[in-house]
């Protein structure tokens, strides 16, 4: 099997997203590391590639646009004569922007977008679930936070992080908890398909009293789940971080600290992404 990864290059002209060949392919040509394409858009944002994801012969590369305009999402499918978008999401209307295409991810089928931030509407944080079908790809779901109270306070970062596998997807909720006042304790949302449909299955709390913000990453394979977060004794004043696993059994969830050595203040362990200045924000 081909394995492939996404990376994305942003430049003063342009922002591009690369797909480059992984170790383990299956061949000895080209070799593991070799630029296989680049995924374009015309008159994409600079903010195009700022993440991306990749399942079989299907890249998804996002373009949120905070804080211009509408997100975007395009989709890419390998055929044989390359790379061709077969598709493209848009978020939705916005007068001053949102985050639509802050998190993507993609597992066989389906694809799971989210959009942690809008300024109009109800601004309640969403995730979008788009499927393949015979005539391409469909919007099939959007969650919300299932907690009306915390999703309310209008900054949840409900879909800061997705992942998705195996019929579930997973939504990271790093500041779950802050409408009461509280430390942002955060969260993960797991939602299952069924043959009517998707549903709310779970929510995946942080193990520890001393947990701060779980979802600021999170990854999915099979029934096992893995979230980053940050870790306080006290006030965090100095990011310590962590990640905790989460795997599905048949009385519920069992979860386990993944802890390395030779970690010191500040390392971001589990963080997984460098999260971006959101001071033009208005709440």
């Amino acid at each position: 099997m081909i394995r492939r990864h996404v990376s994305s290059l942003a430049a003063a002209a342009a922002a591009v997203a690369v797909v480059f060949l992984g170790a383990g392919a299956a061949f000895a040509s080209p070799a593991p590391g070799t630029k296989l394409a680049q995924l374009k858009v015309s008159g994409a944002d600079s903010a195009y590639g700022g993440t991306v994801a990749i399942s079989g012969s299907t890249a998804v590369v996002g373009e949120d646009n905070f804080p211009a305009s509408r997100g975007k999402v395009h989709v890419f499918t390998r055929t044989a004569t390359g790379w061709k978008r077969s598709a493209t999401f848009t978020g939705p209307p916005t007068t001053y922007g949102d985050d639509f295409g802050d998190a993507v991810a993609i597992s066989g089928g389906t694809i799971a977008v989210g959009d942690d931030f809008t300024s109009t509407g109800d601004r309640l944080a969403r995730v979008y679930i788009y499927t393949h079908t015979s005539t391409g790809w469909k919007q099939a779901a959007v969650f919300s936070n299932p907690d009306a109270a915390d999703a309310g306070f209008g900054n949840d970062g409900f879909g800061y992080s997705v992942a998705t596998t195996g019929g579930a997807v997973y939504v990271g909720a790093p500041n779950y908890g802050a409408s009461a006042g509280a430390t942002m304790r955060g969260s993960v949302f797991v939602y299952t398909k069924t043959a009517t449909g998707w549903r709310y299955a779970a929510q995946l709390k942080p193990p520890s009293a001393a947990a701060y913000a779980l979802g600021q990453s999170v990854a999915a394979s099979g029934g096992t789940v893995v979230a980053g977060t940050q870790v306080c004794a006290g006030p965090c004043t100095n990011d310590q971080t962590s990640a905790w696993e989460f795997t599905r059994t048949s009385t519920g969830w069992k979860s386990q600290r993944l802890s390395a050595s030779g970690l010191a203040p500040g390392d971001e362990y589990g963080r997984s992404r460098v999260p971006r200045l959101r001071s033009a924000r208005s709440t």
